[in-house]
């Protein structure tokens, strides 16, 4: 609209000037003026306000306007080549109408005052590109956020008191996500920093609360059922875990096979060094050693004797190398170790009721030779 009046403005100083030049050139009666005719007179005209009307035109998209002052527009702007005359508005107060539609924010500050560049970007241009909404950070060659087409009603929502809802507009925590099929967080480490990728994800829904193993094979190490009882695992500041029931190890016989006696328990037993100890507590910090005083085996001793029950892993700021104990594989052991004592006191207590029979009869065979002795020497 601003060109429009320009170039009102400009037809109608050019009518006058040519007006009046053709005016002078008949009072000045030369020759070639005083033949004019009115459709010579006309035509003239035309044409140069045709001519006139080109350079205008050819010159329109280098035409600037610097306005050196407060620019204030009460009503709707359109900026693009595909603005109209005439265009409706609606409720836009600013419109951006083309093909490549693109806010920049070019900083232009110097020194030490914060100068990155930034954009608002809608759509990418190529063909089959995405139809999207973005801030970029021009100066970085970056793209922070992206909200793709197609994203649901509150995909992203930011309440009053900054709590973040994925999903809903009303999320009562810091973060709350809502989804009508077990709403989940992924946590994936790709090898990117030289470390091994690895894939976790941190579910729940109606059948449990768990921990998904993505790249070990999707299992669930880790698992909570609804209902469970507050407190059923609590680890205390020192490291000491505390559990409301007890601990149930997978036992039933359909899981197992390959069945064997536990022989020699007693032997096993007597090759078992048990021990009072300190652990590193201070040399180890990173690892929350426990500063009381401990009972227990060694791991490398007991590995000579039940290699089975010990185990290695990585732990510490160099990923060390240790080993650790399935005490409660003991427990088998320390049973058959039981049975096997209580066996051999059964047949001592055998033995010995043997060994009090015979010393009854001893009594009794020396009362009888004692009354004999008496007998014969009465009869003297």
């Amino acid at each position: 609209m601003k060109h429009n009046s320009l170039i009102i403005k400009l037809l109608f100083l050019f009518f006058l000037i040519v007006g009046f030049n053709l005016f002078a050139q008949q009072k000045m009666n030369k020759p070639e003026q005083l033949k004019l005719t009115p459709q010579t007179y006309k035509s003239r005209i035309d044409e140069s306000v045709k001519n006139s009307l080109n350079q205008i035109y050819e010159q329109k998209s280098v035409m600037d306007q610097v306005i050196p002052d407060d620019l204030i527009v009460q009503g709707s702007g359109c900026f693009g080549f595909d603005c109209i005359n005439n265009e409706s508005f609606g409720f836009d107060t600013i419109r951006i109408k083309e093909n490549n539609t693109r806010i920049g924010f070019d900083d232009t500050s110097t020194g030490a005052f914060p100068a990155n560049d930034w954009q608002i970007t809608a759509n990418e241009s190529a063909s089959g590109g995405l139809n999207k909404f973005s801030i970029e950070d021009i100066t970085g060659a970056k793209v922070p956020f992206t909200v793709v087409s197609g994203a649901k009603t509150n995909a992203l929502f930011v309440s009053s008191n900054s709590n973040i809802g994925i999903g809903t507009s009303t999320p009562v925590l810091n973060a709350h996500i809502l989804t009508s099929n077990t709403p989940a967080i992924r946590l994936d480490q790709d090898n990117s920093g030289g470390y091994t990728p690895q894939v976790w994800d941190i579910a729940g829904n109606e059948a449990n609360f768990f921990v998904r193993d993505i790249t070990g094979g999707s299992r669930l190490p880790f698992r909570i059922r609804p209902g469970a009882p507050t407190n059923s695992i609590d680890i205390q500041a020192d490291g000491t875990i505390k559990i409301v029931n007890s601990i149930v190890p997978n036992s039933d016989i359909r899981l197992k096979k390959n069945f064997e006696k536990i022989g020699n328990a007693t032997s096993l037993i007597n090759q078992m060094n048990p021990m009072k100890y300190d652990f590193k507590y201070q040399e180890l910090k990173e690892m929350g050693l426990p500063k009381e005083r401990q009972f227990g085996l060694i791991a490398q001793e007991l590995e000579k004797v039940v290699p089975e029950l010990v185990f290695q892993h990585s732990e510490g700021k160099n990923q060390e190398h240790y080993k650790g104990i399935n005490y409660t594989g003991l427990i088998p052991i320390l049973i058959q170790g039981m049975k096997d004592q209580q066996a051999e006191i059964e047949a001592l207590k055998q033995k010995l009721v043997n060994y009090e029979t015979i010393d009854s009869r001893l009594t009794q065979i020396e009362a009888l030779l004692s009354n004999q002795t008496k007998n014969i020497k009465s009869e003297k």
